[in-house]
């Protein structure tokens, strides 16, 4: 009977192709976390991060529990990095820039809206309205949910960063703090529907946002189509409503540049 030889080399080669000696498959646990690399641990190197890890809003953006969605236990909420007039697209403009600003700065997926309202729909009616928590970009609470952001005596829990995480810069030569363009009550409604004196859509709301003009406006409370509502999202103010509902800009209405409120759904 001849004898067959195997090498240690050729051992080896079938490990590393993935069995062992008697056929069975080689699986990894580096982390020695008990769940293995083959089957349903997406992060072999971390032993917090596997199918029954807990999901933590950190700022890292890992996906703990491995279930192919990052941190959603939270929303996250941000101001805009950058500053627009007020011919925004209308809201879907609006929603766009959020998108793609969440998407560049590698926030979680989601859908990203302009916390904005126009003569037809408002946050209100057209977010989805989170029972969870809704964090700035370093996981800061900001609200414990919806019912808080369009609660008119609370406010935020804290003031808004931007999507990079850092303080938005005051960029107005009109305003101490960062304004945002919100047309927006703090219940969540929309802030204006039609101008007193000539019925069209669009007042306090450059035109349902898509107009750039200057308009001639009477703070706090006057306004035209050519105006548009802010607030100041990045003010830790005891007056619940400042950061959504607070006044015209004075000077330049829709041409004047402002920032966004970008929110997860």
């Amino acid at each position: 009977m001849k004898k067959l030889l195997i090498s240690t080399a050729a051992i080896s080669l079938v490990l590393s192709m993935g069995c062992q000696q008697d056929g069975t498959p080689t699986l990894t646990d580096t982390d020695l976390d008990g769940y293995y690399l083959e089957e349903n641990d997406c992060d072999d190197s971390n032993a917090d991060i596997n199918p029954v890890g807990t999901e933590i809003a950190d700022g890292t953006f890992a996906d703990e529990n491995c279930n192919g969605t990052v941190d959603e236990n939270v929303k996250y909420m941000f101001v805009s990095s950058t500053t627009h007039n007020g011919n925004l697209g209308g809201l879907a403009g609006a929603d766009t820039i959020c998108d793609d600003l969440a998407s560049a700065a590698g926030l979680p997926d989601g859908d990203y809206m302009a916390w904005l309202s126009d003569s037809a729909s408002s946050p209100s009616t057209r977010f989805n309205q989170s029972v969870i928590p809704y964090v700035s970009r370093d996981s800061t609470q900001v609200a414990a949910n919806f019912a808080q952001l369009v609660n008119v005596s609370s406010g935020l829990d804290s003031a808004l960063m931007t999507e990079a995480g850092v303080v938005p810069t005051v960029t107005s030569q009109h305003f101490v703090e960062v304004a945002a363009w919100t047309a927006t009550w703090t219940d969540g409604t929309t802030g204006f529907v039609a101008s007193s004196t000539t019925g069209l859509p669009g007042f306090g709301m450059c035109d349902d946002w898509t107009r750039e003009e200057t308009g001639v406006v009477s703070p706090p409370f006057g306004g035209s189509a050519t105006d548009g509502f802010v607030g100041f999202p990045s003010v830790d103010d005891e007056r619940a409503n400042v950061w959504t509902a607070w006044q015209f800009p004075e000077v330049n209405g829709c041409a004047e540049e402002f920032n966004l409120i970008c929110v997860q759904q």
